[in-house]
Order: C-alpha cells, then structure tokens, then sequence
C-alpha cells in the first residue's frame, strides 16, 4: 500500500529521490516496542528519542492505531502505520526522518502484524521489514499463520533488495549451539532459545538472513532488549536481521538503556554502511507566497521569483502542543530511568511509575487546553465570517485531513505498490473522465463568427480587465505559474498595463500559450471506497492569467444570458446558489413526511447528483 500524489503533469523518478546509504555514510535505523501510541503525546515523545540517537528509521510495534494510513507528524517526519479495524491491539508502523523520507519508493501494509517499505538507493533496493510476532504462550495456530505471512512477504521481495528483518519477534535465540549455521548466528547470543526463537532461526536459514544481534560483542545490559515491570527477568526477544552477503554492511547492533518511553521493551538499534552510492536531493517544493505583507509599490511583473524575493514564503511547521512542564516531567523520567538501570531499588522504581503518570496525566492536559485554543480560534473566525481560518481550525480539531495519502487499486482492484505505479493510474483515470467531458466540448475550429452576434467578441478593454481582477477569489492555491490573485490585485492599475497587451494579442491571434493550458490536478474525496479512483474527483487549478481571460468572457456572457434564463433557475448565478433550492425541498420533504402526505419528485436522480 502506497501513497499517491495530487499532482499529475510530471511523474518523479529514481533520479530525483533522496538516498542516505553509501560506503561514507553511516545510517542509523531502530525498532522499538513502544507498547502503545493511543496516548497522548506519545508520538513526539517518539520522535524525540529518535533525534537524541539520531535514529533516520525507527519501527515500531504496538503502535495500537486502528486502519493504514501514511502521515506526516508535527516535526516533519513521515509515519507509516498498519493496524486491525478496531485497533487497541497489535499494530505496527515505522517512522521515517525528513531528511530521507524522499528516499522510500513504496510501503505495503500486509497485516496489523507486518508491514514493509522500499527504500531507493544506486546500487541496491532496500526492503525494511517491521514485524510484531506473537507471543511464547500464544497458540500454534497464530503463530503458524504469522510465519506463513512472513515468508511469503519475503519471497515476493525482489531477489537482489537488500532485506532488514526487524522488529519485537518475542524469539529467545540464545547462544550458538552445535549445528547452527555460522553465518546466521554469531557467538555472541544470550540466554536459551525458546520456540519462537526456533521458528525465527528456521526462517532465517531459509532467506540467508543473519540475526544481527548475535553478531556483536557487547556486555549483557547492551544484549538484553526486554525487561519485566519488577526488574528480575531479562530477556534478548526483539532483533534486527540482514542478508548474509551485507552483513559486512551492519557495522553494530545494541540495545539503548537511556531511551525511555515508558516501556518493558528497549529501543534497538543498528549502524548500517553499504555499498556506494550517491546523494541526490529532490527538487523543493515551491511555497506559498507570503501575501500578507504585500503592498502596491511591490509589485512590477507578474514574475514569481520576483514575489519569492520580495514576500518570501510562508512556513508551514506546526505549533507545538506540548507544554514545557510536561517535557520537564519526560526529562524527570528518563533520568530516574537512567538512575534506576544503577540502583535498581522498590523505591525508585515506584518513583519512576508515578512520573509516568504524571506525565501521561499532563499531556492529556496540554491536548485538552490545545483544543480548547483551537475551538476558541474557529469561533472568533465564525464571528468575523473568516471561512478559510474556520474550517482550517475545524480539520485540525476532526483530524479531517484529505491530504493523507491512501493506497488505490488499480482498474482489476489489485492494490498498486509504488509511486509511479499510483501516479501512472491517476494519471490514467484523470485522462479517461478528460476524454468523456471533450467528447461534448469539440467545436469546430473554422467556425466563423458575425459581428451581429449578441455577445460581443472585440479584445479585452482595460476596464473588462480591472473588472476581472477585482473578481478573482483570495485565499486560492496557486497554479503552475506560482502566482497568487493577491500579488495582482496589490496594484490593479500596474497589473492591467501589464496584461492588456498580452491577452490583447492572445485575442486577436486566436492562439492560447501552451502554459495557459496546463494546470494542477487537486483530487478530492467523495463517498464510498478511497481505494477506487471513481471515488475521487479532481479539480483543476489554473494559472492565474488564464483566470482573468476566462472571467473576461464570462462577464460577456452573463450579461447577455441572465436575459434569457429563468426566475427559478440556480446555479452558477449571482445571488441563486443551489443551496437555498435544496434546503426548500428539504423543508417539503420534512413537512410531507411529519404530516403523511404524499410527494413526488422529479428527477431525483440528477437531485442527488447535485447535492
């Protein structure tokens, strides 16, 4: 299950994605049972852990969240998670560090158990496998059905990726033992293999993968990765496994005794080199233009780069709901945690507990007031009839957020892997409901025009101009040109001397630019199954000249149609939206059914298509 993007012209390629593995570079990837992600904060309590060990990409598992979905957090990472329908058990997912998230190619959500990301580089693909098995105690069934998963994840991978096997496998490996394969077990090993462990070795011996923490000399503090609540019992049960031919590439695997987030489980992490290959950056993604601050003398062209230099662009980081007192609890924590890895007392690790709380206790706190804040913000944007600020305050506080990326299928309802598998198939469906609409829309181009028409066809004046700049909508996304309606309409008396003469000779050449005629395709959800393309619409945003040529000619025609139409007609009017039509209806519907009389509607069809 991949994600898709909005945008359609141009297709992104291997060549254009970030790479973070090479022989000078050594990366750091992780797992970690985090035992759950239902509370709050615990997300950015994550995150903080992975920068202070400068972990790139983290698995996790118990993530506990409901469905699949791909995520960008608050500090700009990317998150990737698979759940059951439910959620409250299980889960699995893996965070990905900004400054390599461009590198993955595709993720596919198997089961709330696995889940696997491809990453990019020269040499070699990279498949990252994050898993959550099942316990010792659990039945044979399950954990049949669990390795039967596994393995055929790993056989559909791409016999020359390079394959990382991690995650909390509840396997007790041990020590070597006579007959065990040398290069899939080091002599470094603790403690005695229990029956996962013997499934997880037999699988292992099957793909040639070797267990990366078995490899490593390290005291025992460094080997164990699980420790029960009271602090008896230790256990090396979560493990990170790679190709026999790159193990040379894993350079050291350990387990992280000062990263705390309130978990029996301890981060894991790895140092991994591979073969050469070379860092390519993606291209930055053009900004919204600050508008805020524009006044009339800034404008002299209709040029962007122009309005990057003068305006600059507007930063999208999030504010951060956690307030300082609950990160000085987090802190408190970690560092009872650390006292308590020396001196492991009754009391201290009673202390520690109610930290935890304290800090669970406060974060929720934070989120209440956060939303609170937010709720206060709609509603003093509701007062001032400030729509856009309204509903960008609302999708925060629902989490309403359609920009989300979701897997699709394709047109046999097999589910696309890649990004430029998705990116092909939106292209495919967009370009399918453009060929039905052009169907109607074909006129003949030798077509000759009177001057007797009613609708006049001379060029543009300047004051049809002005008029139509004055028209344009604030607060739109930008086209493929970059410029917002603010930066024309700063100094409408600057911007008309600039584009009279150009939509003039448009005009009288009868030749539309090539640029005029490429826009963005912006996809929107409607009901029913996301999965499917016929379950999204597409709009398509503009350049903002060719918005001022076409409000130009439908200024000519409303004039000259509102003669004609009737008084109950609505829709693309001024002053006759459909939504008052629709609540009248609605009324009659309700005062039918509350009084039982009968009520025919025509064309109910078409009614709802409408609504």
């Amino acid at each position: 299950m991949t994600h898709e993007t909005a945008t359609l012209p141009r297709i992104n390629t291997v060549d254009n994605l970030v790479t973070n593995f090479g022989t000078h570079i050594r990366t750091r990837i992780g797992q970690w049972n985090v035992r759950t992600m239902m509370e709050s904060s615990r997300l950015a309590q994550i995150e903080s852990e992975m920068k202070r060990y400068r972990v790139k990409i983290l698995g996790v598992s118990e993530t506990r969240w409901p469905g699949l979905n791909e995520i960008t957090t608050a500090k700009g990472n990317k998150f990737i998670y698979s759940g059951n329908n439910n959620g409250g058990s299980n889960g699995v997912g893996m965070i990905i560090d900004k400054s390599i998230s461009s590198s993955m190619m595709s993720w596919k959500a198997v089961s709330d158990r696995i889940i696997l990301v491809r990453f990019y580089s020269r040499i070699r693909k990279i498949t990252i496998i994050q898993c959550y098995a099942p316990t010792e105690t659990a039945n044979d069934e399950l954990k049949d059905e669990f390795y039967s998963q596994l393995t055929s994840v790993i056989s559909n991978i791409p016999r020359t990726d390079i394959i990382i096997l991690m995650g909390d496998l509840n396997a007790k490996i041990g020590t070597r033992m006579q007959g065990d394969p040398q290069e899939i077990i080091g002599s470094h090993g603790i403690g005695s293999r229990n029956n996962n462990g013997s499934r997880l070795l037999d699988l292992c011996t099957e793909f040639n993968l070797a267990v990366g923490g078995t490899l490593f000399p390290h005291k025992n503090i460094h080997k164990y990765t699980w420790e029960s609540p009271n602090g008896h019992t230790r256990n090396q049960i979560d493990h990170i496994c790679i190709n026999t031919t790159w193990k040379r590439s894993l350079l050291d695997v350990r387990s992280r005794r000062g990263a705390d987030i309130h978990s029996d489980h301890m981060l894991v992490t790895a140092d991994v080199r591979l073969k050469p290959s070379t860092i390519r950056y993606a291209a930055q993604r053009r900004r919204e233009l600050s508008t805020r601050q524009l006044g009339p003398s800034d404008i002299q062209s209709c040029i962007r780069q122009i309005g990057e230099e003068t305006l600059g662009t507007v930063r999208t980081e999030r504010k951060a709901w956690i307030s300082d007192d609950t990160w000085a609890k987090i802190e408190r924590r970690r560092n009872l945690k650390t006292t308590l890895l020396t001196r492991p007392t009754p009391e201290l690790r009673a202390e520690y507990n109610n930290v935890a709380k304290q800090v669970k206790r406060s974060a929720k706190n934070d989120k209440r007031r956060y939303y609170n804040t937010l709720a206060s913000q709609a509603q003093a944007a509701a007062e001032r009839n400030d729509m856009r600020t309204l509903y960008n305050k609302i999708r925060t506080i629902t989490k309403c957020n359609t920009k989300n990326n979701r897997p699709i299928n394709d047109k046999n309802g097999c589910m696309l892997t890649s990004r430029t598998e998705q990116l092909h198939r939106w292209r495919e469906h967009f370009q399918e409901s453009g060929a039905t609409a052009l169907q109607h829309t074909e006129t003949d181009q030798n077509t000759s025009y009177t001057q007797n028409s009613r609708i006049s066809i001379s060029p543009p004046t300047q004051n049809e101009i002005s008029d139509a700049l004055k028209r344009l909508k604030q607060g739109r996304a930008e086209g493929p040109d970059g410029i917002p309606a603010e930066l024309l309409q700063a100094d409408t008396r600057s911007a008309v001397a600039i584009l009279h003469p150009i939509l003039q000779s448009v005009w009288e050449d009868e030749i539309i630019p090539t640029s005029w005629k490429q826009g963005i395709i912006v996809k929107l959800p409607k009901r029913g199954d996301l999965r499917e393309c016929s379950n999204w619409r597409g709009i398509t945003v503009q350049n903002s000249v060719n918005k001022v040529l076409a409000l130009v000619i439908l200024a000519r025609i409303e004039d000259k149609l509102e003669e004609t139409l009737r008084e109950e007609q609505a829709g693309f009017r001024r002053q006759r939206g459909c939504i008052d039509q629709s609540n009248t209806l609605r009324l009659i519907v309700e005062q039918s059914v509350e009084w039982r009389s009968p009520l025919f509607i025509h064309n109910i069809r078409r009614f709802r298509e409408g609504i």
